[in-house]
């Protein structure tokens, strides 16, 4: 009987543990997909501002290219 109780109360901690360790799992996975998107948000903004500031520029050089060669027809 006290070997039954014994098997008995093992099986019950181990589905308890079992069952924590999958809880733990998905509040991590959600935790890492916050991050990556916390990242994202953060990234996304900057690159926007670093491509517009390189046309910004390609067009300031052009604009110059341009004046050059009116000045050189004329």
């Amino acid at each position: 009987m006290m070997k039954l109780k014994c098997q008995y109360d093992y099986d019950k901690k181990t589905a308890t543990d079992s069952i924590k360790a999958v809880g733990e799992k998905k509040v991590f996975e959600v935790q890492l997909k916050e991050e990556k998107t916390n990242d994202l948000l953060i990234w996304w903004p900057g690159l926007v501002a670093l491509l517009a500031a390189f046309m910004f520029n390609r067009f300031r050089v052009t604009q110059k290219q341009k004046a050059i060669i009116e000045l050189q027809k004329n």
